[in-house]
């Protein structure tokens, strides 16, 4: 092909381009409007026009340039090429439509090498974007349940409980937190994104104030947790679990058929009824004293702590299981003196004045003679006044029962009608029945009789100090058996005794195993038979072959742990009258039996001469009393006792405390009392000791009680 010729088709390959669409910005070579300027082996690119113009094959292409060849017309001995290009037109015109002649086949010309114009015009593309991928389709949510045990479902308020999925690990359930309400019987079901990964999560269940069961409802919402999993139990016992970062090896020594959290499982269900209690107060109290309270996460946390520490003691070695005897106040009182110990405090001391009609002597124990009585100025109140006491009575300084016209509530002690004014003649401390009381509400017996120091003036006389407090019988306040029934035949009925080996009430008798009980509840003759059926039942079950079975030995018929602590509280003093006299014993109804209050121990602790009961070594009760002789017989009774033992010992040192505090609130009523009884350089019966002085006789006291555990711990705690 000629030169001419390859400038020609250029422009023809040109002006098709631009047919075609080619826009104003391309790649190298391409003209505005589309042109591709074309140029031979060494030729130079032209020199741009300064025309706008529109370009047509024909005439100037203003976007190429002058040309520098003849227009196509006047090339004749050019071929015709076909098919004909159609013109670009210009901007505006409508094209006119060109025929489509019969193609010839045209000879593909030999590509010639350019040089890249140093002038480029750049022609933009527009690149329609991709569609958007569709959005992954949302992840199915995940959806758990499980099932609230706690006191609060038993008291009819499941529904009110929230349980959440505690993301934050703050023990709460916040605003952002899944939540679900559990139903009447505890049971939920949660639903969240099925993104949160639970591997590290809890439940929290936020239970409602005023749970629990008798008289310690709870005062304040608190929270239970339990390691996500689908059909957890969540309680107390799940709580104590989440305490820890994982679940330690043989945790408290649990039997491995102990599935903490299976809501179905015995073992588990046996020991949360032990605890919950225990753990709910626990919290409450933490967050409600008065002092350095607590927020919910500590108060939970230190709860938990404190109630584990409790309960591994009396788990049972051998079977990996909760001692048979042990019941939730136990674990409750213990917790409590963990987290929050209550202090004895003896308190201020109280004039009284009593005066008779007429100034009447007060000659016996059974007729009560009519008299007024003011306590500290306060209002005169219209009661009668007797004797009281058994030896008590024969002292010089008498012991004194009041019977108010008008139940009243004295020195902030609930309100009664029925009151006891103690001397505590022999007792030169003037405070032994103080120690067994503080001894009392340590155990954390159900009723310990509330008692105030008072200065007695009886008919113008100054007597001395006193003690004033409750007389043991059954009130709401005081010993709480339930209401009584006219019911004859009454299997659940509930009753008040004394072992009183005195035997001076209307109503008494002897047991299968001849203990001697009175009847200080009412009741009538034709009851007496329900009385002593239940007392016959206890001990054939207590001396049966099968004694030691939960289900069919004594547990069935006796609160347990509370004969273990009156048992410990008499042995620790070396009460010689218990089990004799002055021990009391009584039963709600359809319950068990409990032992308490205590009662009457001015003659304890070393305050006694005869029968080696002033010696700090030695067992006082152990072999006095069938009862104790046959359950130590128990290896899980034996080790309740051990290990309730190692609490009250870890508390003795609050009892010397006690005692001094005590000493000197009294140090001035002390001196008045002996001015008027000056007996402290007299021996006054049974006293071991003449110590000769009130400080001689405190220090008599303090050394006694702490020599007395110290013995008892080389017994009960090993080394």
């Amino acid at each position: 092909m000629s030169h001419r010729e390859e400038r020609l088709c250029a422009l023809l390959v040109c002006s098709f381009l631009a047919s075609c669409g080619g826009g104003s910005g391309g790649s190298p070579g391409v003209a505005a409007g589309g042109a591709i300027v074309a140029m031979t082996q060494g030729e130079q690119p032209a020199t741009p026009s300064t025309s706008t113009g529109p370009t047509d094959i024909q005439g100037t292409s203003s976007a190429v340039g002058p040309s520098t060849s003849p227009p196509v017309s006047q090339m004749s001995d050019v071929p015709a090429i076909a098919p004909a290009m159609t013109a670009v037109p210009p901007a505006g015109a409508t094209p006119t439509p060109t025929p489509t002649p019969t193609p010839t086949p045209t000879p593909t010309p030999t590509p010639t090498p350019t040089t890249t114009p140093t002038t480029t015009t750049t022609t933009t593309t527009t690149t329609t974007p991709a569609p958007a991928p569709a959005p992954a389709p949302a992840p199915a949510p995940r959806t758990l349940s499980g099932k609230v045990d706690d006191l609060a479902v038993a008291t009819s308020q499941g529904a009110a409980i929230v349980v959440c999925l505690d993301q934050d690990g703050d023990l709460a359930c916040g605003s952002t937190e899944p939540t679900a309400t559990a139903n009447a019987t505890g049971a939920f079901s949660l639903t969240f994104d099925s993104a949160i990964q639970t591997d590290t999560l809890n439940f929290v269940a936020l239970i409602p104030a005023g749970g629990g069961s008798g008289a310690s409802p709870v005062q304040a919402a608190y929270v239970l947790a339990a390691r996500v999993q689908d059909g957890t139990a969540v309680s107390a016992l799940t709580t104590l679990e989440t305490a820890h970062a994982s679940t330690p090896s043989n945790w408290m020594g649990l039997a491995p058929t102990v599935q903490v959290r299976d809501p179905g499982n015995a073992g588990a269900k046996q020991i949360n009824l032990v605890i919950q209690q225990a753990f709910a107060q626990a919290v409450t109290r933490l967050m409600t004293r008065t002092s350095d309270a607590l927020a919910i996460k500590p108060a939970t946390l230190r709860a938990a702590q404190a109630v584990e520490q409790v309960l591994t003691g009396y788990i049972d070695p051998q079977i990996g299981m909760v001692l048979h005897t042990v019941s939730p106040r136990t674990i409750l009182v213990e917790t409590i003196s963990s987290a929050d110990p209550v202090k004895c405090d003896a308190g201020a001391v109280t004039a009284i004045t009593i005066n008779t009609t007429n100034a009447a002597p007060i000659l016996d124990k059974e007729t009560y003679v009519p008299a007024t009585v003011q306590i500290a100025g306060g209002a005169v109140m219209t009661t009668g006044i007797r004797g009281r006491g058994n030896s008590t009575w024969l002292m010089p300084k008498k012991p004194y029962r009041l019977k108010l016209d008008t139940k009243a509530s004295l020195l902030g002690i609930p309100a009664d009608k029925d009151w006891v004014l103690l001397a505590n003649f022999a007792d030169k401390t003037l405070m032994r029945n103080s120690v067994a009381t503080c001894l009392s509400q340590m155990l954390g017996f159900e009723y310990t009789p509330p008692e105030r120091y008072v200065e007695l003036t009886l008919n113008g006389s100054y007597l001395g100090v006193y003690q004033l407090t409750d007389q043991i019988e059954v009130e709401d306040a005081r010993v709480n058996i339930g209401k009584a029934t006219a019911a004859i035949d009454d299997p659940g009925m509930a009753f008040l005794l004394e072992i009183d080996a005195n035997l001076d009430e209307d109503f008494w008798f002897k047991s299968l195993l001849t203990v001697p009980y009175t009847v200080k509840s009412d009741v009538v003759a034709e009851q007496m038979p329900n009385i002593k059926n239940f007392i016959a039942n206890f001990e054939v079950a207590m001396m049966s072959p099968s004694f030691k079975d939960p289900e069919l030995g004594y547990g069935k018929y006796l609160e347990t742990d509370t004969l273990v602590d009156y048992y410990l509280l008499n042995q620790f003093i070396r009460n010689h009258d218990a089990f004799w006299s002055s021990t009391f014993t009584w039963r709600p109804r359809d319950g068990k039996l409990h032992f308490g209050p205590v009662w009457d121990h001015d003659l304890t602790a070393g305050n006694i001469n005869f029968d080696g009961s002033e010696a700090t070594a030695g067992w006082e009760v152990k072999n006095m009393s069938p009862y104790i002789v046959r359950l130590m017989q128990d290896e899980q009774f034996a080790r309740h006792v051990a290990v309730r033992w190692k609490y009250l010992s870890s508390r003795l040192p609050e009892i010397q405390t006690f005692i001094d505090s005590t000493a000197q609130t009294l140090e001035g009523p002390q001196q008045r009392n002996f001015t008027t009884w000056p007996i402290l350089t007299s021996y006054v019966w049974p006293n071991a000791v003449v110590m000769g002085s009130y400080a001689g006789e405190i220090f008599y006291l303090k050394n006694w009680l702490s020599a007395r555990g110290e013995w008892m711990n080389s017994q009960l705690i090993p080394q």
